[in-house]
């Protein structure tokens, strides 16, 4: 008879952590509607939408965060995967991610960085790795997932691989030009 009782209780708390533990385990869910800064882990499934912008600092981290309507974010660290949809534009100087991509005709997404080397994916050709170097030389990667087109096609259109610091270089030198034909 106590063996019984034992292995009831045995039951009941092995059930009672498997739910405790898969509630644990299930990602909340963030509606953001203004420009915000993350800074922390959210441990969430982020929607930003309208025209907000977020801004992911080193310690910010996510499950996911999907951009919608005409938002945007600015990416300069943490870890997430991100989805730009609609409108929606993705700068990306540093970070970690789990992978990138987007839906529609409109989405954007630029890298800025240096070294850029693309190495195709094994799954599927419209999925590949990006690799390079962050401004400040650390190294990345960067898997685009699920394209809508292949890569190749969307370099130019909707992903933007921009070389720093050439692009400050491309603007002192535009600005100095307009200083000179307004003498």
């Amino acid at each position: 008879m106590r063996a019984k009782k034992m292995w009831g209780k045995a039951v009941i708390i092995i059930v009672e952590l498997l739910l405790f533990s898969g509630g644990m385990a299930q990602a909340d869910y963030i509606d953001i509607y203004e420009d915000t800064v993350i800074d922390s882990d959210l441990d969430a499934i982020v929607t930003v939408h309208n025209s907000a912008e977020i801004t992911v600092l080193p310690g910010g981290a996510a499950t996911v965060f999907y951009l919608i309507d005409t938002s945007s974010a600015l990416v300069y660290g943490g870890h997430a995967s991100y989805r730009s949809q609609s409108s929606s534009v993705l700068d990306l100087y540093g970070g970690t991610f789990g992978s990138v991509g987007y839906d529609g005709s409109l989405a954007e997404i630029y890298v800025h960085g240096q070294n850029f080397q693309i190495i195709p994916a094994s799954d599927n050709h419209t999925s590949v790795f990006l690799q390079g170097n962050w401004l400040n030389g650390t190294a990345f990667e960067i898997y685009f997932r699920d394209l809508p087109q292949p890569f190749e096609q969307a370099l130019g259109t909707n992903i933007f691989l921009i070389p720093e610091p050439v692009t400050i270089l491309l603007m002192l030198s535009g600005i100095l030009g307009i200083r000179k034909l307004n003498r």
